[in-house]
């Protein structure tokens, strides 16, 4: 290994430790505050969203792209192609789905939302 592979693995390890950092921030149901957009919501727009089940829920959305982030540069430091492609591809599909995702998380994480009266057929139960 050469230094400037050293050097790349050591700041995307650092970067991707800093997104593990916030994803287990986010999925212990802390930090509403690292949400763009939901941090400049006035206190009675906030009431409309569960702020622990918001968090929890982008908590998941950052998990596999903090865990995944460090395959990419160890792919190009062994001449693989494939972890870079691999990593390339969750982060694409991720951004593809992202009006789906802040759909999901508006409706899924309002305060409103009653799991107890969802539809059990959906939770694979029925």
């Amino acid at each position: 290994m050469t230094k400037g592979d050293i050097f790349s693995l050591v700041i995307t390890g650092l970067l991707a430790l800093g997104i593990l950092a916030a994803a287990v921030l986010l999925i212990c149901g802390k930090g509403g505050r690292l949400l763009a957009g939901y941090n400049t919501m006035t206190p009675e727009e906030r009431a409309v969203f569960d702020e622990r089940a918001l968090c929890r829920f982008w908590g998941k959305i950052l998990l596999p792209m903090g865990a995944f982030l460090p395959m990419a540069v160890v792919g190009g430091i062994y001449d693989k192609v494939w972890p870079a492609l691999a990593y390339l591809a969750l982060v694409l599909g991720l951004v593809a789905l992202l009006p789906e995702i802040f759909l999901i998380s508006s409706i899924f994480c309002s305060a409103g939302w009653d799991s107890e009266a969802f539809d059990p057929r959906w939770r694979g139960s029925g």
